[in-house]
């Protein structure tokens, strides 16, 4: 669709996230659903009830260390996705 397409639940979500992290968030997809991740930045950190917020809107949400950052993930239902064509 065309610029007038109306943003997914998934799509929103990648924009605040990015607003509050400013870093480029991660999104994978399977049967089960979309995994969006990112890394948990000073700027996510100084914003973390709002970042939170963001994480709550999914089924599933959590942190994990690796040794390079510590990552946040939320999962989000298939059908968050549902007018992205490329999701059918």
């Amino acid at each position: 669709m065309g610029k007038g397409r109306q943003n997914s639940a998934v799509d929103v979500l990648v924009e605040r996230i990015v607003g509050l992290t400013r870093s480029q968030p991660r999104v994978s997809r399977d049967s089960s659903g979309i995994r969006i991740e990112f890394d948990v930045t000073p700027d996510a950190t100084r914003q973390w009830q709002q970042v939170l917020a963001l994480l709550e809107q999914g089924t599933a949400f959590g942190m994990t260390d690796t040794e390079e950052a510590q990552v946040a993930w939320v999962r989000m239902p298939p059908e968050a996705n549902d007018d992205d064509p490329a999701a059918r």
